[in-house]
This record gives C-alpha cells, sequence and structure tokens, in this order.
C-alpha cells in the first residue's frame, strides 16, 4: 500500500496495467503527478485510454469509461481527501473512449422498446456504482447504448403520460 503513493513505482506500473485498473488510478495518478501536461507517462495513458484494441481487450462498459469522466473531471474522489486538478487531454481521452466503447457491446437484432421515467426524482438520485451519476444519466446512456448497437428500437419517456425521446445513435 505505501508504495501506491510513490510516484516512481505508479508511473513504472502504467505499460503493464488493465485498462479498467487505469481508469480508476487516473485521479491517484494526476494526484502524484505522474500523468502532468507533456510528460511521457501522460502521453502512454492517453494512448492507452483511446485505444481501440485495449478497450475492447478490457472488455470496458461506456458506463465504467462516464462514470471515471465525471468523477476525473470533478478533480475529487467520493471518499477520502484525494484531489488532483484534471489535465484536459485526458478528459478528452475519456470522451473519446466512451464512445469508442459502445462498437464493442454486440448487436442481438431484436426489437426493443424503452419506457424510462423522466419525472424529477430520477434527476436527483445517485446511482451505486456510479460515482456523481444521477439515475437519469445512466438510463440515457443504457438507451444510446441501445440506439448505437440496433437499428429496431422505440423510445419512450414518462412522467405522466409518456413521450416520444428521440434518441439517435449520433448522439
Amino acid at each position: 500500500t505505501e508504495f501506491h503513493k510513490n510516484k516512481d513505482v505508479m508511473s513504472a506500473l502504467i505499460p503493464e496495467m488493465g485498462m479498467t485498473a487505469l481508469i480508476r488510478k487516473l485521479g491517484q495518478l494526476t494526484s502524484l503527478g505522474v500523468i502532468a501536461p507533456l510528460s511521457s507517462d501522460m502521453k502512454l495513458v492517453i494512448a492507452k485510454l483511446t485505444n481501440p484494441e485495449a478497450i475492447k481487450a478490457g472488455r470496458v462498459h461506456p458506463i465504467t469509461i462516464l462514470s471515471a469522466l465525471r468523477q476525473y473531471s470533478r478533480g475529487a474522489g467520493d471518499t477520502g481527501s484525494l484531489t488532483w486538478t484534471p489535465v484536459q487531454a485526458v478528459v478528452d481521452a475519456l470522451n473519446d473512449a466512451f464512445y469508442e466503447a459502445f462498437n464493442f457491446i454486440p448487436s442481438t437484432g431484436q426489437g426493443y422498446l424503452f419506457g424510462m421515467d423522466i419525472s424529477g426524482s430520477m434527476f436527483g438520485s445517485q446511482v451505486i456504482g456510479t460515482p456523481g451519476m444521477t439515475a437519469a444519466e445512466v438510463s440515457a446512456c443504457m438507451a444510446l447504448a441501445v440506439a448505437k448497437r440496433e437499428s429496431n428500437y422505440e423510445m419512450f419517456g414518462f412522467d405522466a403520460r409518456p413521450k416520444p425521446l428521440k434518441i439517435s445513435p449520433s448522439m
């Protein structure tokens, strides 16, 4: 545990670090100064985050990346005292990785009818396992996954009555 706070040790771990572990450690790596503008470690991290084959091999779900993007952009963890100054290039790489991850969700070829709660409570409740994300954001991400991978779907939002949602693959 003590070596996880050592900049040189953490830097040495990056080349062999799996995608999920890397995503989980971005805040700590930035806090330690391993990820810093113009550093070779930052270049390696961005190359890994934007590598389609690494995303595919790591089986990283878009929600995992979106959650990491939100967390990293905030510059602080949910527990403890870890803080960092987000590096824009890492934020951009996470954003690119989010959209790339949709490409590895298999299509079922089935038809889907979605009814999503769009009432106010969905925008205020946090989802366990997705730090800083509301139920509305998580359900929107899942809807986008279907829109990007399936050709036969219809989506409705409801509060008092159903309303068509115009969620398309290009969003």
